[in-house]
């Protein structure tokens, strides 16, 4: 098992290398203020800064390498790690269907195996839950921005170009809206699928509540 030391450095290692890849956005990025506009919601806007809009190299970072690392890249690893544990699943099975049939005497192995394989079990559910949470967001995500890379007419108003369309603004909250649900409830997917978890979820939520009683 990883030491909470090792969890500790790889969060550390984590932050600093999504502070390193957005360092790009930092500068090329700026908020224009318009004052004339009698929308005060309306009168602050994030926009690229005039050599992003230009640089070909930025486009391609901005929009092909975030939109990799972001959708692709988790989505592959996730699909990945879940495939090896199913194979792990599968030869668990094998070994313990042969361990039953080998020797009636080692009971306390084949308990012991079985065990195993439902916590990989749980660990498949889990996986599959995540990576299909994930896939739903992602995917509405990536459509989202293709639309806004392409300037597509769906997402303005023919009478105001300026003016985002109802479509754009109820697609745009939808996804908002998806991103939050899905991970607000990947704590109930872990004590769903996972007993060890559930138990611990339940035992701080109890301690809290000691404290606060």
């Amino acid at each position: 098992l990883v030491s909470v030391r090792i969890r500790c450095i790889t969060v550390f290692y984590t932050l600093i290398t999504c502070f390193v890849l957005r360092i790009p956005s930092l500068f090329a990025l700026t908020v224009h203020r318009y004052d004339s506009c009698p929308d005060f919601v309306r009168s602050l806007a994030v926009e690229p800064q005039e050599w992003a809009m230009e640089s070909e190299i930025y486009y391609f970072y901005d929009f092909y390498f975030i939109v990799f690392l972001q959708i692709f890249l988790p989505f592959g690893l996730l699909v990945g790690l879940n495939i090896l544990i199913v194979i792990k699943l599968a030869k668990d099975t094998t070994v313990r269907k042969l361990s039953e049939a080998v020797s009636f005497n080692k009971r306390d192995d084949s308990i012991q195996k079985s065990n195993i394989s439902s916590s990989i079990r749980n660990a498949v559910c889990t996986m599959l839950a995540i990576v299909f949470s994930y896939l739903i967001c992602n995917s509405l995500h990536l459509g989202l921005t293709i639309l806004e890379r392409t300037q597509s007419s769906i997402l303005i108003t023919e009478e105001d170009e300026t003016l985002a369309s109802p479509f754009y603004t109820i697609f745009g909250d939808t996804v908002s809206i998806l991103y939050m649900f899905t991970s607000s409830i990947r704590i109930s997917i872990y004590a769903k699928f996972n007993p060890r978890m559930r138990r611990h979820i339940i035992a701080v939520f109890v301690e809290l509540c000691t404290k606060c009683g």
